[in-house]
């Protein structure tokens, strides 16, 4: 490790030791959080937990003490500002990620970062849940864990989703836990397949909000319970109607047939909505949005989009604008079209309460695409995996 390196790891394991107290007080006080301190295990290891909000960093690392400080991989779309990147890079320095495409290059920086005796930490779905669920394990997690050479410590967050749940303006408080799941060392992980590694992952992270809801209900108090309800749920269950709903206060309320619920403290519904959760409204949206997909020709379509290509050092250029839509052979913006044959799985961030949808055509060229038109860009992510998990384009 070269010596600007060594100064700012002191730097970065000085802040943690500062802003320890503070965050521990923060999140007692915002979200009741609650944990058991993790026992004695000597760097490096591998932290791995599953992403239930935006602290997850914190909320991660508070039961690792003062000093179990620790290096984050995150999504590059955090570095998009170059201030507060410079910052962000000063204060932690978080392993860039690149979304909607391959990077090789943050595998081989947690690997060096494991080799001078420096902890990682990662979360293996990739995204944060939108609909309380953990959602699949990342292929290529399993094959750094048993690359790695160092024990990796499974760690599940609970009440996290309902906490501050992802598509919402507002936070709640009600109880948040933090656990060790698991602690495996290095040779157990070598002697397992990576399917074996995935399953493993898979049980110690599983987490769904609304299903512990029904056993052990928990009420989450906050304002504007419903308000942004609308990026995630994007289909009305009666009309069929399409980004027609509204969100004010703890109401949701479908414009085009008057369709009307309200959201309260459990993260249900009352008695007049199709569904009793919101996860109960998604399985049933991705059941109606397979037979969209399968019925060809246009499956979404928006009056306004701006697409943005992402270049070296997180630098995004203007590369069209105007209206989007998607079929089951291409994505189409403005003048462009990105055929869907041969096109990794995009993914999603989420930046200043604004979705962006991040695609990659050939695995090596990157865009970033926002809508202009306030409705949900989750509808386009989730049917661009439909129509690539059923081979189209």
């Amino acid at each position: 490790m070269d010596k600007d390196k060594k100064r700012a790891l002191r730097r970065h394991r000085l802040i943690w030791r500062i802003i320890y107290l503070p965050f521990y007080i923060l999140c007692r006080l915002f979200f009741n959080y609650r944990f058991e301190p993790v026992g004695q295990i000597s760097p490096p290891y591998i932290v791995v937990a599953n992403h239930s909000n935006a602290w997850d960093q914190f909320l991660v690392s508070l039961p690792f003490g003062p000093g179990g400080h620790m290096y984050f991989l995150a999504s590059e779309h955090i570095f998009r500002n170059a201030r507060i990147a410079s910052l962000i890079n000063w204060l932690a320095a978080p392993i860039s990620r690149t979304k909607g495409g391959s990077d090789a290059s943050a595998v081989m920086s947690m690997l060096r970062w494991l080799k001078n005796g420096v902890s990682v930490c990662l979360f293996p779905e990739g995204e944060n849940t939108f609909n309380g669920r953990t959602g699949p394990m990342h292929p290529s997690t399993a094959k750094l864990l048993k690359k790695a050479g160092v024990p990796v410590v499974t760690f599940r967050i609970t009440g996290g989703h309902l906490s501050l749940p992802r598509w919402a303006h507002s936070r709640r408080r009600g109880i948040m836990e933090g656990t060790v799941a698991g602690i495996y060392r290095p040779e157990q992980l070598r002697d397992m397949s990576t399917d074996e590694i995935n399953e493993l992952l898979e049980h110690d992270l599983r987490v769904d909000a609304f299903a512990s809801q029904k056993d052990d209900p928990v009420a989450y108090k906050g304002r504007r319970l419903a308000e942004g309800l609308e990026q995630f749920l994007y289909l009305c269950p009666v009309c069929g109607a399409v980004d027609s709903f509204k969100s004010s206060g703890s109401s949701f309320t479908c414009s085009r047939c008057g369709l009307s619920v309200t959201y309260d403290v459990y993260g249900s519904f009352d008695e007049k909505a199709p569904f009793r959760d919101p996860a109960s409204w998604d399985d049933w949206q991705e059941r109606r949005l397979d037979e969209l997909c399968a019925a060809g020709g246009v499956v979404f379509s928006d009056g306004g989009a701006v697409l943005r290509r992402v270049e070296d050092g997180h630098v995004r250029t203007p590369a069209a604008s105007g209206a989007v839509s998607l079929d089951a052979s291409a994505l189409h913006v403005g003048e462009l079209s990105f055929p869907l044959s041969g096109m990794p799985e995009p993914s999603m961030c989420n930046f200043a309460e604004s979705e962006s949808l991040l695609f990659s055509p050939d695995g090596h060229e990157r865009y970033e695409l926002c809508l202009t038109d306030g409705h949900s860009i989750r509808k386009d992510h989730r049917a661009m995996e439909h129509l690539l998990s059923r081979g189209e384009g």
